[in-house]
């Protein structure tokens, strides 16, 4: 039987988990501007509500494949 070994948090963790974050946040940023230009640009109730519905479209579908894979 393996044994896991446990490791620190190193620099290369730090490294990576800022380089995640940031792709995250630019890749929102990114998302939000497209959404705001183009989802119903003089409407911002309607494209609000649409993009809430969208959401949790996805949400649900990508929850009940995680449940699958589990």
């Amino acid at each position: 039987m393996k044994r896991k070994s446990k490791v620190g948090i190193t620099a290369e963790h730090v490294f990576y988990a800022i380089l995640i974050g940031t792709s995250m946040i630019m890749l929102w940023r990114g998302v939000w501007g497209l959404l705001d230009t183009y989802l119903f640009p003089h409407n911002k109730t309607v494209s609000y509500s649409v993009s809430v519905i969208i959401g949790l479209l996805i949400l649900s579908v990508t929850g009940r494949i995680v449940k699958k894979l589990t």
